[in-house]
């Protein structure tokens, strides 16, 4: 009779010690799956933050190449508005050099009309090398723009795939946490683990979904 009581005792430690094991084995897999929905989450608000400074800066580097093409237009008609003015130049010169021999002097007329060559001569110079800064910065900003995009098309594409695991990670926990519950339940009627802490553990698990979701539904 000891000898029933004593196995009895023995196989009621080994009971509870069974479901001991079982309900921290069950935690512990509670607590994986709450790690990794909040690294997908936090991941998931990364990328969106990421996205909208890539968008800023798509938007900043198209307002800057419009700009430039509106200054390039402007130093082109620029370069254009002096061709006129050097063909007059350049026109009186050569009718100064067709007077008479005796008349081939340098006079006061002569040196102003070289002087404003000079000068016509700079700022076509001047505003060639505009010109040519300016389609080279044009080009520059076109690369960076396209380097932008390409990036955000990769972040964008990313997203959508951490947001889909994040949904399936959260169907996965759900699903889980409806197994363990009965799972935990004793033949006795031991209650499941998510109400032995007066229903602590639920209240978590609900909490927790509950922000899962709401980078989702944005």
């Amino acid at each position: 009779m000891d000898h029933a009581k004593t196995m009895q005792d023995h196989a009621h430690r080994q009971n509870e010690s069974s479901f001991q094991a079982h309900e921290q084995t069950m935690g512990d897999n509670v607590m994986s799956y709450n790690d990794v929905q909040s690294s997908m989450k936090q991941k998931v608000h990364n990328s969106y933050r990421l996205i909208d400074t890539l968008q800023k800066r798509a938007g900043s580097l198209e307002n800057s190449i419009m700009q430039a093409q509106t200054s390039l237009a402007d130093l082109e008609d620029a370069l254009r508005a002096k061709d006129p003015s050097m063909q007059l130049c350049m026109h009186r010169l050569e009718k100064r050099e067709r007077r008479p021999h005796r008349e081939l002097v340098q006079d006061n007329a002569e040196t102003k009309l070289e002087d404003e060559k000079l000068t016509l001569m700079d700022t076509q110079k001047r505003l060639s090398n505009s010109i040519k800064r300016t389609k080279n910065m044009i080009v520059d900003l076109e690369g960076k723009l396209k380097e932008v995009r390409h990036d955000l098309d990769h972040k964008t594409q990313a997203l959508s795939i951490d947001e889909t695991c994040l949904r399936t990670t959260m169907r996965s926990y759900q699903t889980v946490m409806e197994l363990t519950g009965r799972a935990a339940m004793s033949p006795a009627g031991r209650q499941p683990i998510g109400h032995r802490n007066n229903g602590a553990q639920a209240s978590r698990s609900e909490e927790h979904t509950s922000e899962l979701q709401s980078p989702l539904q944005s």
